[in-house]
């Protein structure tokens, strides 16, 4: 290899980066309409804004990456004007988009109602950073001007539109007619109202709608209004079905944070200070407040066990304090509150009862304890429910309920009479946590009066209610050590009237032996309709393996049964692929030997499975279907296998095979369907990896608060780009020089020319003729019509005569 050849390779090795360099500092100039306004003019005939260090923020059109307080949020479209070059003013709109958890009544002094816009770098302590050649926006905010607790700024009750959940099976057997069966869940959107219907079909029965609904989220109550026919929802009373409307109260409206019971934990620090609150050796919080008095109350919800707080001021004090926590279900925070009220009729062994009822259920937590109280009132029946749940720290947590009702039941005969009676019910129920590893998770005592019956078993055609139901009792207890856990449970219960009272227990263990799964269980029940007492024993191992980066499983028992005696029962489980699934299995005990397979096929719009067994004395198989159905007018119809409640569409018009937080590919039409947590901030994200090359993304991310049953609509906006690295030649074969501008045939401007005559064109649509001007003014007049785009190499090119 001659001099000549190496200096060529270092030429062209350097013009490949100064290429790279120029393509950072102008990844984002094209046309107009995309990203260009944040170069202007010629260079040096004109400073360029990016390139003055005087101007924080150069006006222009961005696609950007925001930063919040270290946590990366995702591209987002930026438009910087040039009024903006000193001090940043933010879109009200633009920063609701973004969900960030800012405490907006604080910078109510910083807004400009004109232009609409928050000036959030001029809060006390608050920056705005914006860095042009990262191209991110950063922004860095105090934490006593954030509100964690109520970052779900808006709800999304999402577009109108219809969706339909179906699942079904059909089996047969050589000895029986062919059985059919289907779930289907059906919803409207219209606004932020939802109907909701629940169904199901069988051969035997037909048709039954077990629920149907008319609803909305209502965020100043953090409730639901539904009218309908639905199911209670109280703490305190057994729940049974009715028709008629409810306002009730949805504890998944809050911010996790304060979902269940979490201790305030306050105290006075001198100095800036990190407070890290765990349990058990999990982090639930860690953050930094500033120095004076805190009090934190969006700690994650807590579970029985020692919270251990730690404090390090930045001066170098470190304090640590214990806590012992012990909760139920029933206790909440402090000033929170459930309630549940209900107008309507009772359905009585399928049929509607002829008279209203109004139900009412109402939880208050104080600081020290939680207060509960229920209702019913009914021509026939009334009743009343107090309780109490407190926090007795070290000691556990304890809830105490009275319930007191009053029947009356009609007369059956001309000759029978009214009859009415007073029953008393009582429930205690304790919780602790008896050691790090040892949770006593549930202690529960009911006693229930002779002459007490709970509304829903209640049924005023009857001559009267004896219940022969007296003393319940109930407890779980649980221990983990290492990679082991072990479970007890059991419960007795009393009756009146000479019934043999009933019992049970059960014990499970399970550990991990080098990477297998070893469980025993056990479990014993006394119950007064059988002649005898019945136990079971159970041993298993589970062992996982891989075969062409599959996961399998192969899993094997042991059972014993009193009744049934012992078996035996082994199976292989796994993925073939992304789309197949299998298991097959055997099962040998004393009077049968039988072995099945099942094969399961997961797709972008159905999920389909196939199974088939056989015996000693029948042949069965069947086939199920699962999956959804949607019909909106931006999207038409689409067929999806996602079954749930909350969706979101995304959509990238027109782009098949993209994905977004792992979904489905997007259909010809760019749309695809995701399952979204209601009342919580979703981020919708796109998946990079198929996004074509030659695609200039506006939107990355999207974050949304969606209400429960919303169908979510999201647009991801793009360009089409054309790209070319060009080395600019004179028609006397001299480059270029450095600094000359680059311009359509409409004087837009589209780049500049770097060291070694190197041009980087990004552009939306296609042009035929580029015009380059130097510096002294010469002009070069570029063809361009017939060179490839996207070609991602230097292609040189001479300036036409």
């Amino acid at each position: 290899m001659d001099m000549d050849t190496d200096m060529d390779n270092i030429n062209y090795f350097k013009l490949f980066n100064v290429a790279i360099l120029s393509l950072l500092i102008t990844s984002f100039s094209a046309h107009p309409a995309l990203n260009t306004n944040f170069l202007r003019g010629e260079i040096p005939a004109q400073a360029i804004d990016i390139f003055d260090d005087n101007i924080q923020y150069p006006a222009g059109h961005y696609i950007i990456e925001v930063i919040f307080n270290r946590h990366a949020l995702g591209k987002k479209e930026l438009i910087i004007s040039s009024s903006d070059k000193e001090t940043l003013c933010l879109n009200k709109e633009w920063m609701s988009g973004l969900h960030l958890p800012i405490n907006y009544k604080l910078f109510g002094d910083y807004f400009d109602p004109i232009r609409n816009c928050y000036n959030i770098g001029a809060y006390p302590g608050a920056k705005v950073i914006f860095n042009h050649g990262k191209q991110t926006l950063t922004f860095s905010v105090p934490q006593i001007a954030l509100d964690e607790l109520n970052q779900q700024q808006s709800w999304d009750y999402g577009i109108p539109g219809a969706k339909l959940n179906y699942s079904g099976y059909v089996s047969k057997t050589n000895s029986s007619q062919a059985q059919v069966y289907g779930d289907i869940d059906s919803y409207i959107n219209m606004g932020r109202w939802v109907t909701h219907a629940r169904s199901n079909y069988s051969r035997d029965s037909g048709f039954d709608t077990s629920e149907a609904t008319i609803s909305t989220a209502i965020r100043p109550i953090r409730g639901n209004f539904v009218a309908g026919k639905t199911l209670t929802s109280t703490t305190t009373l057994p729940n049974f079905m009715f028709y008629g409307i409810a306002l009730r109260s949805d504890s998944s409206m809050r911010p996790w944070e304060t979902r269940g019971y979490a201790p305030v934990i306050s105290g006075v620090v001198n100095s800036n200070a990190t407070i890290t609150i765990s349990q058990n050796g999990y982090i639930l919080s860690s953050q930094v407040v500033p120095a004076g008095a805190y009090q934190l109350n969006n700690i994650a919800p807590v579970s029985n066990g020692e919270l251990t707080v730690t404090v390090e001021e930045d001066n170098g004090t470190k304090s640590v304090r214990r806590y012992p926590v012990a909760t139920l279900s029933s206790l909440l925070r402090a000033n929170e509150f459930n309630y549940n009220l209900v107008v309507g009729k009772r359905e009585i062994d399928g049929k509607r009862d002829s008279h209203l009822f109004q139900l009412g259920a109402v939880d208050y937590g104080f600081k020290k304890f939680t207060v509960h109280s229920a209702w019913v009132l009914h021509q026939d029946y009334q009743s009343a429910a107090l309780g109490i749940s407190k926090d007795l720290g070290q000691f556990g947590a304890i809830s105490l309920y009275t319930h007191a009702a009053i029947s009356k039941f009609q007369k059956q005969t001309p000759t029978s009479k009214n009859f009415k009676q007073t029953g008393f019910s009582h429930v205690a129920q304790y919780a602790n946590s008896l050691t790090n590893n040892t949770n006593l998770q549930f202690l529960a005592y009911r006693y229930t009066g002779k002459d007490y019956v709970d509304f829903a078993d209640f049924n005023p055609n009857a001559f009267y209610h004896r219940s022969n139901q007296k003393e319940r009792y109930e407890t779980i207890i649980s221990h983990s050590f290492d990679s082991s856990f072990v479970s007890l449970s059991g419960w007795i219960q009393t009756y009146r009237n000479r019934v043999k009272n009933e019992m049970g227990a059960s014990l499970s263990y399970n550990t991990a032996i080098k990477g297998m799964d070893f469980s025993i269980s056990g479990d014993y029940q006394k119950l007064s309709d059988y002649q005898r007492d019945n136990y079971m024993v159970s041993i298993g191992l589970n062992i996982p393996f891989s075969i062409f980066d599959k996961n399998h499983f192969w899993t094997n028992s042991v059972n014993y049964n009193r009744n049934n005696k012992a078996s035996f029962n082994s199976g292989l489980s796994g993925s073939i692929n992304d789309n197949l699934n299998y298991s097959v299995n055997t099962n040998k005990d004393k009077d049968d030997w039988s072995n099945s397979a099942y094969l399961g096929i997961d797709q972008n719009i159905i999920n389909t499975g196939f199974a088939i067994s056989q015996s000693k004395h029948q042949t069965s198989g069947s086939a199920s279907a699962s999956g959804s159905l949607f019909a909106t007018k931006q999207t038409g119809v689409l067929l999806s296998n996602v079954r749930r409640d909350t969706v979101a569409i995304a959509n990238i018009d027109n782009l098949e095979n993209v994905k977004f937080n792992g979904s489905a590919p997007t259909n010809s039409k760019g749309n695809t369907i995701i399952g979204v947590s209601p009342y919580m901030v979703n981020n919708l994200k796109i998946d990079t990896e198929e996004v074509p090359d030659n695609i200039e993304l506006l939107d990355t991310v999207h974050h949304f608060v969606p209400t429960d049953k919303s169908i979510v609509y999201r647009e991801f906006k793009y360009s089409a780009i054309h790209r070319f690295i060009l080395r600019l030649k004179k028609a006397n074969g001299e480059f270029v020089p450095a600094g000359s501008s680059a311009r359509t045939e409409n004087n837009a401007y589209v780049g500049f020319v770097s060291n070694g005559g190197v041009l980087l064109l990004n552009l939306v649509e296609k042009l035929e003729k580029i015009t380059v001007t130097s510096p002294n003014g010469e002009v070069c007049a570029l063809n361009i019509s017939n060179i490839k785009s996207n070609e991602n190499k230097i292609m040189e090119i001479k300036c036409n005569e």
